[in-house]
């Protein structure tokens, strides 16, 4: 299943290890541990540098299927958009890559050109500062998983 696959990467991304008894987070503890083979392909798409830390060469198409499922449901949860075209253009990038103005940029709510639809949980979160219409991050979970919706 992609999701486990990610969830799994993206906590071993985290805690810097493939190690099960050294996961944080004790759902993916438990199912790397009961998952061998799970645990091996991500093992195997990780190499140790120099300095001891851990690489990640993950499974690209893999990730980009998982963000765009996540995409279509928060547009259509969020804002009523029913999203059943693939996108032409999916990028994904760590957080350690921006430049400042990209990171700036991303993180950073632009004005709204149109307002959400009325009875959408994005109208109900709408936020105006100085006559101008934003709309801000989710965090779903607290440092671990927020987006953006718009």
């Amino acid at each position: 299943m992609d999701e486990e696959y990610v969830a799994c990467l993206i906590s071993c991304v985290i805690d810097g290890t493939t190690q099960p008894n050294k996961i944080s987070r004790s759902k993916i503890r438990r199912i790397l541990e009961e998952k061998p083979l799970l645990l091996k392909r991500i093992e195997q798409q990780s190499k140790k540098l120099p300095d001891a830390t851990l690489l990640f060469e993950p499974e690209v198409l893999r990730l980009k299927k998982v963000v765009i499922k996540l995409a279509q449901g928060h547009a259509l949860h969020e804002i009523h958009e029913l999203c059943i075209l693939q996108p032409s253009v999916v990028e994904l990038k760590p957080v350690t890559d921006f430049f400042a103005e990209e990171w700036k940029s991303f993180a950073n709510p632009e004005e709204l050109c149109a307002l959400p639809e009325v009875g959408s949980r994005a109208i109900q979160r709408l936020r105006i500062e100085n006559d101008t219409f934003y709309l801000d991050w989710i965090h779903a979970q607290p440092n671990a998983y927020s987006y953006y919706v718009s």
